[in-house]
């Protein structure tokens, strides 16, 4: 696509548009920008400044849109691609963001903004190696800019990687002491090293006077917690936690407005399922490039997947996906409103190979390679899904792992999660228990009355006989136990992972979690009824 040449008048409109860019007056250049579209100029510069303006009008589509035109005229513009790349990530779709960054840095390998920005597109997607490659690649272009040695630091902090960061923190509060990022990753070191007191006085320092952002604030709070917590010291650990929650939620409100959280979603699930008849198993042959074994591992956040994770990728010939959302196109078509149940339940068997190959192609988007092996796709979210999972793979095994409630609530609440529609749910200690009970209810609708292939574990029986219950997984799987499994510690540590059990599961099986909510019975009190139905119907003891 090419834009209409311009006229001499035309050119002289562009030209004003510069110098006040030039001037540093993009008010004045917007205005300009937008009379020229009205008046029929188009240009790639034009768009790009409509569509920041659109932007903070609040009208993303329309920015999107202009954007796109702009690519279109312009493909190797590099600010326009850093521009799509930052709207598709206020837009939640990473993966196109990432590509948008990518092609940024491309066409001008010396930009470094377009390496940083694909860096923090790349953590959220938990691409956490390539995300510090992008971080490392911006350095040796800005090496001057603390957020970016900030970034790497707060990335060595989540794998554990303490001497990494107290050298990058150091560079990074050499040249801003303020750098929230390298105050927080080395304070976190602190923590992991016992030295409380430098930790302690650090996050205050950083909490004191209203100082820093809502996120910031999240994540200091709960490295208190997580400070307080190591010295025993629940009751002002869970204090820490809330605050922190709070201040979060609030932020968070206009975003996470009633009707854009998970729970009316759980709603008409719950409704719809409480009142259809149990689904029919309709098989589709899939295609050859299929792995052998195909596995979906499920459960509540916290609940341990990423443990069974580890420990099933240390099997022979298996890959796994780690969280990454490769059924968006299905969920897209047939669970943004109840009336797509009926369709999905309803679709015919090139409706089901169509959506198969779209999940696949996310699949290897992701950079796995599935074929013929063992393949892994963890999202305990994705139990939501699993109307979709029923339908368009049938032949899947399900992995549902369970944890006690009361632990797996707390561990929501004292874990600092990138904010969505579900993890917003968390940040209250009455919402997470209800978001969890109401959770665990369409679960169980789930299990009733549609055809699933499902084996449940617990946390707490893997911990206590590893053998036995790898031994059983395996069966169900229908593969052979391996020796390999019990050395899960070294797989995990040769990775990145990216949730937030990472730094436990590197410390390898042990029960320091195992009935932790012991230690904040009292503050937990007020939210223990709409987890005791669950407490008893997973066979934990009441008390």
């Amino acid at each position: 696509m090419s834009a209409p040449p311009l006229t001499a008048g035309d050119k002289a409109r562009l030209h004003a548009v510069e110098r006040a860019l030039q001037t540093s007056d993009t008010a004045g250049a917007i205005r300009l920008a937008r009379a020229a579209l009205s008046d029929g100029v188009v240009h790639p510069l034009l768009l790009n400044l409509r569509a920041l303006a659109f932007e903070r009008e609040g009208r993303e589509q329309d920015a999107l849109n202009d954007l796109l035109q702009a690519r279109e005229l312009a493909p190797q513009d590099p600010a326009i691609h850093n521009a799509l790349g930052l709207t598709f990530a206020r837009q939640n779709r990473l993966l196109e963001a990432v590509s948008a960054f990518e092609a940024a840095a491309a066409a001008k390998p010396d930009f470094a903004h377009a390496h940083f920005n694909a860096g923090w597109a790349l953590e959220a997607l938990g691409e956490l190696d390539r995300a510090r490659k992008a971080y490392e690649a911006a350095l040796v272009l800005d090496p001057a800019r603390a957020e970016i040695l900030g970034r790497l630091a707060s990335l060595a902090a989540r794998r554990g990687d303490w001497n990494a960061v107290r050298d990058l923190a150091g560079r990074a509060l050499a040249i801003n002491r303020d750098q929230n990022d390298a105050r927080l990753a080395r304070a976190t070191a602190d923590i992991a090293e016992s030295h409380f007191t430098d930790a302690e006085t650090a996050l205050k320092n950083m909490l004191s006077g209203g100082r820093g952002n809502a996120e910031e604030r999240y994540h200091a709070f709960g490295a208190l917690g997580d400070l307080y917590h190591r010295q025993d010291r629940f009751a002002d650990a869970y204090t820490a936690y809330v605050q922190g929650n709070r201040e979060m939620h609030r932020a968070a409100a206009a975003r996470f407005a009633p009707g854009r959280t998970m729970r009316p979603v759980i709603g008409w699930l719950d409704h719809y399922f409480r009142n259809t008849t149990p689904w029919p198993q309709t098989i589709v042959a899939g295609a050859d490039s299929e792995p052998a074994k195909h596995i979906f591992l499920l459960g509540f956040p916290r609940s341990g997947t990423t443990l069974l994770e580890q420990i099933l990728a240390s099997l022979p010939g298996a890959i796994s996906l780690d969280e990454k959302e490769a059924l968006a196109d299905s969920a897209r078509a047939f669970l943004a409103a109840p009336e797509g149940l009926d369709r999905l339940r309803n679709l015919d068997a090139a409706g089901v190979r169509h959506y198969r190959a779209l999940y696949w192609q996310r699949v290897r988007e992701f950079g796995a390679a599935p074929e013929g092996g063992i393949f892994i796709d963890k999202h305990p979210l994705h139990t939501l899904k699993l109307p979709l999972i029923a339908r368009l793979f049938p032949e899947a095994k399900i992995i549902f792992a369970i944890r006690d409630p009361r632990d797996v609530v707390l561990s929501c609440i004292r874990r600092r999660f990138r904010m969505n529609a579900y993890t917003y749910e968390f940040l209250l200690p009455d919402s997470a228990a209800s978001f969890y009970s109401a959770y665990m209810g369409v679960a169980a609708l789930f299990r009733q009355k549609l055809p699933l292939t499902i084996a449940e574990i617990r946390n707490e029986d893997l911990i206590a006989d590893f053998d036995s219950e790898t031994r059983r997984l395996c069966a169900f799987i229908g593969v052979d136990w391996n020796a390999q499994m019990r050395n899960f510690t070294a797989r995990a540590q040769r990775r990145a992972i990216a949730t937030p059990g990472a730094t436990q599961i590197m410390r390898g099986l042990n029960a320091e979690s195992v009935a932790l909510w012991r230690n904040y019975a009292v503050a937990l009190a007020p939210i223990m009824a709409p987890l005791a139905p669950w407490v008893e119907a997973f066979g934990y003891p009441p008390a």
